[in-house]
This record gives structure tokens, C-alpha cells and sequence, in this order.
């Protein structure tokens, strides 16, 4: 029986702080989800100046109209034993490398945040470039917390977007070329899986290579000029990166002719980031990169 008390009780008392929490955060108290549980009740450094006699009325008059039970909170500072002065020199320490300058530089070195002539926004994250909007960069760095000069926690965008020198490129490029690079471009390019295997020791596969001759024919229906053509075309991709052939290839075929076969030995040269499940438009960010996409019955190569 009193285990069965104990826990409705509990439903009822989370309730409560749930509730307590809400009223809070509206009243301005607590900002930024600055709190944490402690036993049966809320540890929260206060935003702002308060009358406590008026707070804690207001509030429990709250509790009591949401939850009908008439539970009274109460304020309870730390008494001095149980403060533990080193470790709030630790977090001072720690909440001094989260000024503005400090966060806003991280962001742009690590993840290359920045903002693009065409009014939209730049981020790398885990490895993948991504472009948001403002609406959608303002989501994501909403979580993105400095600590302003009076030491309150602030998304990053509240100052970023307003920073005069926060980083910006007037155009996107996709260049394997570092030296054609200007400081005012911003460069998504990534080499291929398959340079990173340059300096490895060459083992030749005669037999390997064999095969995949032989798939390239199969592809091509034995047409001598078309397996000219799509060598090429493959052969360009891995020695002319920074240049477009200006073609794109069309494979159709039914299911066994190959095609898998041939996205399988391209995304282990190339890198799975540049293979597409689906139909991806070719232009992202204002470039052309190298791609390829299957549907039902055909592969499509763009560059």
C-alpha cells in the first residue's frame, strides 16, 4: 500500500514542479533552460530582481490552479557548508571560455560558419556542408550558447547576425585547385576517397581490371565508340577534376546488367558523398559537383 501512495504522490509532485518550472521560466526567472532538479525542488540562478514574499504567493496560487493541490513552495538559499567554492572556481573558469569572441571563433574555424553573397548561410557539419536559410541557421545555432558581459547566456545568433566581421564569402566554389582559390570564395571542395591512397605501394590486379573492362562493355552493348566515350568520360573525372566535360552519361539497362556494379567500384573510388539514392540537383550552392543518382531502370552520371 505505501509503495502505491508513494508513487502517486510522485506523479502528483513532478507534476507540480513541472508546473513550477513553467511559471518560472514565463515570469523571466529562468531563461535558457538555466536550472536543474534538486531533491524535490529547482536549483535556478534568477534572472532578474525579485520580491520573494510576491514570487512565491504568485506561484503557489499556480500550482493550485493547475494541479488543484495546494502545495507551497518555498525559496532556500545554500547554506554555507555546502558550497563548494573550488568547483564554482572551476565553472567560472570554464564559463570564461564561452565569451562571444571565443564561441564565435569555433564555430567559424571548426564548422566554417559564414554567410554567402546570395543571403544565405554556411555550416560544416560532420564533414557535410549544409545551407540553411535564416530561419533555419537561427534554429540550429539557438543552442549555440555564449556568456554575454553580464555573465547571462545568450544564443550566438543574437550577436553573430548583427557582427560586422563575422566571416563572409562572396562566392562558392567547388576547386580542387588551391591556388585558384581567392580568400573571398569559399571552397566545399573534397577530394576523392581514392586520394588519400596515393602514396600507398600500387599493387596492380590484372584480373580486377579485366572485370571491370568487361562490365564497361556490357554497359556500353559492345559498341566500340560508346566504350570509347564513357572511358574517357571516367578517366577525366579522376585527372581533370577542376574541369567539366561537359556531358553528362545516361545507363539504362534492366536489373543484372551491371549498373549496381558499377555504382559499387565508383562510391569506393569516389566517396559515398558523392553518390545519391535519389534524384539531387547538380547545383548546389551555386557549383556543379561531381554525382551520380540511380533510378528504377538507369544510373545518371553529372559532372
Amino acid at each position: 500500500m505505501n509503495c502505491v501512495l508513494s508513487y502517486f504522490l510522485q506523479i502528483i509532485e513532478n507534476d507540480a514542479l513541472y508546473h513550477c518550472y513553467k511559471f518560472l521560466a514565463k515570469e523571466g526567472l529562468i531563461t535558457n533552460k538555466r536550472c536543474c532538479l534538486e531533491k524535490d525542488g529547482l536549483c535556478f540562478p534568477p534572472q532578474k530582481e525579485y520580491d520573494e514574499d510576491e514570487l512565491m504567493n504568485n506561484l503557489n496560487k499556480y500550482i493550485l490552479d493547475k494541479t488543484t493541490f495546494k502545495i507551497t513552495y518555498k525559496i532556500k538559499g545554500y547554506e554555507e557548508e555546502n558550497i563548494d567554492y573550488p568547483l564554482l572556481e572551476n565553472v567560472k573558469e570554464e564559463l570564461s571560455k564561452k565569451d562571444y569572441e571565443t564561441v564565435k571563433k569555433r564555430m567559424e574555424e571548426q564548422h566554417h560558419l559564414c554567410k554567402i553573397s546570395t543571403g544565405g548561410y554556411m555550416i560544416n557539419l560532420n564533414g557535410n556542408w549544409v545551407e540553411y536559410n535564416k530561419a533555419g541557421i537561427t534554429g540550429y545555432l539557438d543552442d549555440v550558447i555564449f556568456i554575454d558581459e553580464k555573465n547571462k547566456p545568450l544564443s550566438l545568433h543574437k550577436k553573430w547576425f548583427f557582427d560586422e566581421h563575422k566571416l563572409k564569402y562572396d562566392e562558392v566554389v567547388y576547386e580542387p585547385d588551391d591556388i585558384k582559390v581567392k580568400p573571398y570564395m569559399l571552397n566545399i571542395y573534397e577530394p576523392y576517397d581514392i586520394t588519400g591512397q596515393k602514396d600507398e605501394p600500387y599493387e596492380h590486379d590484372e584480373e580486377g581490371l579485366d572485370m571491370f573492362i568487361r562490365l564497361i562493355k556490357c554497359l556500353c552493348n559492345h559498341q566500340e565508340n560508346t566504350i570509347q566515350l564513357f572511358t574517357k568520360w571516367l578517366s577525366h573525372l579522376f585527372l581533370y577534376e577542376g574541369e567539366k566535360p561537359g556531358i553528362h552519361i545516361i545507363i539504362t539497362g534492366q536489373q543484372g546488367t551491371g549498373k549496381d556494379t558499377l555504382i559499387e567500384t565508383l562510391t569506393k573510388l569516389m566517396g559515398n558523398k558523392k553518390y545519391s539514392p535519389r534524384p539531387t540537383p547538380s547545383v548546389m550552392y551555386g557549383v556543379t559537383i561531381p554525382l551520380y543518382y540511380k533510378t528504377p531502370n538507369s544510373f545518371i552520371l553529372v559532372r
